[in-house]
C-alpha cells in the first residue's frame, strides 16, 4: 500500500490533500536520506534501526514549508517514527519509516524519570539514569513503570520492606545498614528492586481480593498468581 494511502487509512478521517502530499514528500526524503541518495543528512544506526538524521529546519526547507511545527505535525502520521538521541554531544532528531518498535529500556527509563519528576518535583541525577535502565531491563515487561510508580507512591510501605530485607541480610552475616531516606530514591529502589516488585504484586493481589481485574501483562508475568483472572 502506498505511503499516502497508509497514512490516510491510519488517520481515520480525511485530511487536506496538501498535508498528505507534504507527508508523502517527507517520507520519500527520509528514505532517500537513509539510502544516501540525498545529500546533506546522514543515516544513523540506533537501537536496531537505521534512521535519517537532519535538523528540523532542514526537513522543513526540503519539504517546502516555513515552520518546523509543520514537520512536527507530519511526523505524527504513520509510517513515520520519531526519536531523539545525542550525536556529537548535540540533540539529534531521528526519523524512519515503519512500525513502532517495542519500548526500549531507554524509553522505559525515560518514562520512569518523568514519573519521578512528577512525584518529587525534581528529575533523578544523570548518574541515576543507568539505574533506571536496570529496572527497565529486569522488571517484567510492560509493568516496569507501574512497579516504579508503586514504589514512589507507597514509599513508606516500601521502606518497611527494605528494612525487613536489611535485617534478613544481617541475620545471614551480610553487611547491610539501615539508612533513612525520607523521600523516594532511585538508588534505593534499584538496590531493592525485588522489594518494589513484591509490593506491586501484593497490591495486585489486594485488587483481586476486591474483585478487580489486573493488567494482562501481570497475568503473563505471574500466571500462577493471576492466570485465572480476567484482564482489566
Amino acid at each position: 500500500m502506498p505511503v499516502l494511502a497508509k497514512a490516510k487509512k491510519k488517520a481515520g478521517k480525511p485530511l487536506r490533500r496538501d498535508k498528505f502530499e507534504r507527508h508523502e514528500r517527507l517520507c520519500k526524503l527520509i528514505q532517500q536520506t537513509i539510502e544516501g541518495t540525498l545529500t546533506g543528512g546522514m543515516a544513523y544506526d540506533f537501537e536496531g534501526f537505521v534512521w535519517a538524521v537532519r535538523p528540523e529546519p532542514e526537513w522543513a526547507k526540503l519539504v517546502g514549508v516555513k515552520s518546523v511545527d509543520t514537520i512536527t505535525d507530519l511526523t505524527k502520521l504513520p509510517p513515520i517514527q520519531k526519536d531523539y538521541t545525542q550525536i556529537d554531544s548535540t540533540k539529534a532528531l531521528l526519523l524512519r519509516l515503519g512500525s513502532p518498535a517495542p519500548p526500549s529500556p531507554r524509553k522505559i527509563a525515560t518514562a520512569m524519570r518523568k514519573a519521578f519528576k512528577a512525584k518529587t518535583g525534581r528529575y533523578p541525577k544523570p548518574k541515576e539514569f543507568p539505574l533506571l535502565k536496570v529496572l527497565a531491563e529486569e522488571w517484567p515487561d510492560d509493568l516496569q513503570v507501574q512497579i516504579f510508580q508503586t514504589a514512589l507512591d507507597e514509599w513508606v510501605p516500601f521502606k518497611v520492606g527494605v528494612a525487613n530485607e536489611i535485617e534478613a541480610m544481617k541475620a545471614k552475616g551480610l553487611k547491610a545498614y539501615h539508612r533513612h531516606h525520607h523521600f523516594p530514591s532511585v538508588s534505593v529502589i534499584c538496590k531493592f528492586r525485588q522489594i518494589a516488585l513484591e509490593l506491586y504484586v501484593m497490591r495486585l493481589q489486594e485488587k483481586v481480593a476486591q474483585g478487580k481485574g489486573v493488567p494482562m501483562a501481570a497475568i503473563t508475568a505471574f500466571p500462577k498468581l493471576f492466570g485465572h483472572i480476567k484482564p482489566k
